[in-house]
């Protein structure tokens, strides 16, 4: 049966010509408007050149965004340079959310880079930062991180005596 230019026909809805050629031209319209400038130039832009009203607190954000794009596209150690900076500057502002995000950003990265012990390290300076926030989302990420961290950090006896994560699932 045809409805509105769509021909349904056994639970799926197929498009007229007319359809497909209005969605093309839709998407079309949305890719010309997009901004063509690379995120991480965009963002490295407003970092070498901010706006005169930026706060601190805000370029931390933005150093944070630039770190887990970079991250993203597997360019490691311009993640890690830009994720302590965000950690950094954020101190410096006295903005503890956005130096805790920094630091579950930076276990993150570690963690997908398989270095465990670094990464638990992060998590446990965030999970130290939130301090009294432990129902926050972000203590919680800090939690898990932490978690996993330790759970596939390699094997090696600590000077208590304890064993790592695989010592703990056998």
């Amino acid at each position: 049966s045809a409805a509105g230019g769509r021909a349904v026909k056994s639970g799926v809805m197929r498009r007229g010509s007319k359809g497909a050629e209005a969605d093309e031209g839709e998407e079309r319209a949305l890719a010309a408007s997009l901004p063509s400038e690379d995120p991480v130039a965009m963002l490295e832009r407003l970092l070498t050149t901010p706006p005169p009203t930026a706060a601190e607190e805000q370029l931390a954000m933005v150093q944070l965004a630039l770190g887990r794009l970079l991250g993203g596209r597997g360019e490691y150690h311009k993640a890690v340079i830009a994720l302590e900076a965000a950690v950094q500057a954020a101190g410096k502002e006295g903005s503890e959310e956005a130096a805790l995000l920094g630091r579950i950003a930076l276990g993150q990265l570690e963690l997908r880079s398989h270095n465990y012990s670094t990464a638990l390290g992060h998590f446990e300076g965030a999970l130290a930062a939130a301090g009294g926030a432990a129902n926050s989302t972000a203590a919680l990420a800090a939690l898990v991180g932490s978690g996993w961290a330790a759970l596939l950090a390699p094997v090696e006896p600590t000077a208590v005596g304890s064993w790592g994560g695989e010592q703990r699932l056998r």
